[in-house]
């Protein structure tokens, strides 16, 4: 085994015995740079029980070669070796595409190993850039807060021990000990943005203050604790005052408004990341304009949030929820029998009697059947008037009146003949017509208010 004389200056102010124990297996995420190689030495040195995962991106020239002579070297060390090659085209962003290949390939290597410990080699250095790229860039604030030393993905521990050591303790450490690794040429390119942070961006900060990492390091334990805090007061709004259904999440305005405005922003983004299974992810921009709504006497206006989710408020309450397609119907009946209509529902026109009265059922009087035929069921359109006790009325003031949902209304569907609209299933029924013969109209599989 071999022995280092500088180990104990390696990893700072983390008791390894609180991460892992030499009694499970623990894989370690292992590129070839000083970080993870000094990590992977020092670790093995102690006699913790390791297998290394190494993931080839096959975007520089020596990626092979780093490749080849790490599943050597832990032959030769006797440690499992892992190793996965990206292949084919990645679109989009390279850099989150290839990390969650990595992660998902890591996770493969622990199940089969039958462990949870993940080991990575984030430093204090990439802390910082970290924290300054999400300032730069904008984020919310438990991104501000940066990694942790032991964050949880899908029941995997990803453990980072070297998140309060600096990158030039981890030189200093490699040249004591003569710890082979490869210099990554990318990282002198700057065409990336933490390139640019690394490269220019920190040294002249720590010129400036050359206690900079622990000031990130206590900047980031500080936004934390208050994002626990926040997130604590969130999760209870959400459990007692949130409605959450299959597509939906909804509260009232009048309960977000008193909490304060830190908590609200995150309400706002939990009730986000709940109805899109954290599928988006949410601007400060669109946070902000979805709480001016909330705060504002608009009703009915829809904030994309992104893709097929949308937020909106109406009488009172805030909405978040999977955009609905609008059903379009258009149905012509000239007889009596079961129409089954695009919405899965159905309409039947019968001279006996069936599931009556309620509000998703007509009846019709008549004197002869050629003044009730034919019968038109479409969806609402804007203009349409139906009258009521003698009253003509607009639709769209009768589903007001009834507290009908804006987004529903496109959906709601009206019945209409000769002599206009007479019936508008699940909200109201013109009165009834004289005649010595009765026929009945009912919509099956409606409740009220579901009219598509």
């Amino acid at each position: 085994m071999i022995k280092y004389a500088y180990m104990d200056k390696l990893i700072k102010d983390i008791e390894l015995d609180s991460l892992f124990t030499k009694k499970e297996k623990i894989v370690i995420a292992v590129s070839t740079g000083i970080d993870s190689m000094s990590l992977f030495f020092y670790l093995y040195s102690l006699g913790y029980d390791l297998v290394v995962a190494h993931v080839n991106h096959k975007r520089r020239i020596e990626s092979e070669k780093e490749y080849v002579f790490l599943k050597n070297y832990c032959d030769n060390l006797s440690v499992p070796f892992e190793g996965m090659e990206l292949t084919g085209e990645i679109e989009g962003n390279f850099q989150a595409e290839a990390r969650k290949k990595r992660y998902d390939f890591f996770k493969r290597v622990a199940d089969k190993y039958e462990t949870k410990k993940i080991v990575v080699a984030h430093q204090a250095d990439d802390e910082a850039e970290t924290v300054l790229m999400r300032i730069i860039k904008g984020s919310a604030l438990r991104g501000y807060s940066g990694m942790k030393i032991v964050s949880v993905d899908d029941g995997y521990e990803i453990i980072r021990p070297l998140l309060y050591t600096s990158r030039k303790e981890i030189e200093d450490f490699e040249k004591n000990n003569n710890i082979p690794y490869f210099e990554d040429s990318s990282n002198s390119e700057n065409h990336y943005m933490r390139n640019e942070i690394r490269h220019f961006l920190i040294p002249r900060i720590k010129e400036m203050n050359p206690d900079f990492l622990s000031s990130i390091r206590n900047f980031s334990k500080d936004v934390f604790e208050a994002y626990e805090l926040v997130d604590s007061l969130t999760s209870s709004f959400i459990d007692k005052k949130a409605l959450i259904e299959e597509n939906s999440l909804s509260f009232k305005v009048a309960d977000l408004e008193k909490e304060k405005k830190a908590v609200q922003d995150h309400i706002i983004l939990k009730a986000i990341n709940i109805i899109t299974k954290d599928k988006v992810l949410a601007t400060h921009e669109r946070i902000e304009e979805i709480e001016k709504l909330a705060m504002s006497k608009d009703e009915g206006k829809v904030i994309e949030i992104k893709e097929d989710y949308v937020c909106y408020k109406e009488y009172g309450k805030l909405l978040f929820k999977r955009r609905e397609e609008n059903e379009k119907i258009n149905l012509l009946i000239s007889d009596f029998g079961d129409y089954l209509l695009t919405n899965g529902k159905t309409i039947i026109v019968s001279q006996k009697y069936h599931l009556l009265p309620n509000k998703n059922s007509y009846v019709l009087c008549y004197n002869d059947v050629k003044c009730v035929f034919p019968l038109t069921v479409r969806n609402f359109a804007p203009g349409d008037k139906i009258k009521v006790a003698g009253i003509t009325k607009k639709v769209s003031d009768v589903l007001k009146e009834h507290k009908v949902p804006l987004r529903k209304r496109p959906n709601v569907l009206v019945l209409e003949n000769k002599d206009g609209i007479f019936f508008i299933p699940g909200i109201l029924r013109k009165e009834k017509s004289e005649g010595k013969n009765t026929l009945y109209i009912t919509y099956v599989g409606g409740d009220e208010y579901d009219n598509g």
